[in-house]
């Protein structure tokens, strides 16, 4: 050491040697001193941070971040969280940006597929790379059923009603279809009626239609999403009924004074029939208010009789029936009662023109008095009678109901043949008769053939001989009867013609008649003996 120090002191000009060594000696402290500070100052390096727990998570997001810890001694110029499905991720993968710096950060993670796991890290990048923080698992929520509230039915109608429901939360998933459902039987699906009213959470109206009238219903919201398809709580309604649908019976069974109808009930408006009948009435349209029936309750058919009728008499006749939505009436339908002569015979009248005849001819053998009327059989007693008398064809009374008794013109002259308010009818009134059938009036005082097809309009359309039927458009049903001679008592013409009495004489023997023949169309207008037997159609006075 002392030579050192005396190398360091002294003066070594002339030696060269020992003045180097006094040099490096001189620089060895400084030398030092550079390697301890070198020594002393670090490298810069990656960061080092740390990653947040996971908040809010949901089914397709989620709240982390991280933490700074180290920017390794250099500026932090990029931060954020990556995530993927498998373990590590990288910045490479998913990932977001949440600014610069040290310090805490928060990263929200979105895009995620529900159900399902991810891991996830945060991370920070300076000039020197990019470090990680520690890795998380973070499980998102699955998605699931809808919460809905169904909103009651209001504006219920026969067939409409409002529904809708309340969509309070989706489930975690998008409302791909919401609506009402409903059946007629409790838990309705939407595999009954249902309706489509768009997407979306809150709330919604729905239109229920084509509903049946006094039906119960249940219903109830729906919503669909890709969890499946959500219900409402259930609400039951019944809708309105509406009157009930009905058709009027057939009438049949027609006397002077009562006949039969009824009603069928082919639907019942959704409400209990209480109470169902006939009702009638000399007017159109006849209510319940007029004459009616009640035959009980409930749908289907029903047989109501009809009272008190007056001979003669058109009626107006229709079904009815009541629900709680009201009362409904069947089609109307129309009749004429039939009148009676004096033996109760009945017969059906027709309506021509202005006149009101029998659509058949008389069959009485009594007087409107109750007086007999005699019964000849035997052709010379016939021929030589100068009072009333009456026979059936070919002396055969299962003639009677079809065809009528045959009188001869002194019966007709009593004035008391007919019922009560009828009359045999004249001359003129035939001619009438003729006249409404379109024959024209300059030809009715003509004897023999007239008009044109009067003759086919009053002829029955069965029971004349081969091409003798008629039309019978006028509803007079002419039936091929034949006739008693007033010569010789003899019958004849069954088939084939047909003769009515008129109330008018055109001298002491002879008194004037109508004719209808199979070969013709026509009218024929004659007189004849009044000792002949002919048919009689009354006239209402």
């Amino acid at each position: 050491m002392v030579f050192l120090k005396n190398i360091l002191n002294s003066d070594l000009n002339g030696k060269p040697g020992l003045r180097k060594i006094r040099d490096l000696l001189l620089l060895l402290p400084i030398l030092t001193g550079i390697v301890f500070l070198h020594s002393c100052i670090k490298d810069p390096t990656i960061p080092k941070l740390a990653t947040s727990a996971a908040v809010n998570i949901t089914v397709n997001s989620a709240t982390t971040g991280g933490y700074i810890i180290d920017d390794g001694r250099k500026v932090i110029i990029e931060r954020g969280v990556c995530w993927g499905t498998s373990q590590n991720p990288v910045i490479k993968g998913s990932h977001t940006t949440d600014g610069k710096g040290s310090g805490s950060f928060v990263s929200s993670i979105t895009g995620l597929t529900p159900n399902t796991s991810y891991y996830v890290r945060a991370y920070a990048t300076n000039e020197v790379g990019t470090g990680y923080g520690n890795e998380i698992i973070i499980a998102t929520n699955p998605i699931i059923g809808c919460s809905l509230t169904t909103i009651g039915p209001v504006g219920i109608t026969a067939t409409t009603a409002i529904s809708g429901g309340n969509i309070t939360s989706d489930g975690g998933g998008e409302i791909s279809q919401k609506g009402v459902c409903w059946n007629t039987n409790t838990n309705p699906t939407i595999d009954n009626f249902k309706t489509a009213d768009g997407t979306g959470t809150g709330i919604f109206v729905s239109n229920l239609t084509n509903l049946q009238p006094g039906k119960t219903y249940y219903v109830k919201a729906y919503a669909t999403n890709i969890s499946g398809t959500s219900y409402g709580n259930e609400y039951v309604f019944t809708t309105n009924a509406v009157i009930p649908e009905l058709i009027t019976g057939t009438i049949s069974l027609i006397t002077a004074n009562t006949a039969k109808s009824g009603g069928n009930i082919t639907y019942d408006g959704g409400g209990a029939i209480t109470e169902r009948g006939l009702c009638w009435s000399t007017t159109q349209n006849p209510k319940i208010t007029d004459s009616f029936t009640n035959n009980g309750t409930g749908t289907g058919s029903y047989e109501s009789n009809m009272s008190g009728l007056l001979p003669g008499i058109v009626y107006f006749v229709r079904a009815y029936a009541k629900n709680s939505a009201g009362l409904a009436y069947g089609e109307q339908l129309s009749f004429r009662t039939k009148i009676a002569d004096a033996e109760g015979n009945l017969y059906t009248t027709v309506m021509i023109g202005t006149q009101l005849w029998m659509a058949e001819n008389l069959r009485s053998t009594k007087f409107n008095d109750n007086t007999t009327i005699p019964n000849v059989t035997v052709n010379t007693d016939w021929i030589n009678l100068a009072g009333p008398a009456y026979c059936w064809f070919n002396n055969d009374i299962s003639y009677k109901p079809t065809f009528g008794a045959l009188y001869n013109w002194y019966t007709i002259n009593t004035g008391k043949l007919c019922p009560a308010s009828w009359h045999v009818p004249t001359d003129a009134e035939f001619n009438t008769l003729e006249i409404q059938l379109g024959m024209s009036p300059g030809v009715v005082d003509v004897w023999g053939w007239r008009g044109t097809d009067q003759g086919a309009q009053m002829k029955s359309t069965t029971g004349w001989d081969a091409g003798g039927n008629g039309i019978n458009s006028s509803g007079f049903t002419g039936l091929a009867g034949g006739y008693r001679q007033g010569a010789t008592g003899n019958w004849a013409g069954f088939g084939i013609l047909a003769y009515w009495w008129s109330s008018t004489e055109q001298d002491t023997d002879l008194a004037w008649y109508r004719r209808l023949d199979g070969d013709s169309t026509n009218v024929y207008k004659a007189s004849t003996l009044e000792k002949g037997g002919k048919y009689v159609r009354c006239l209402r006075n």
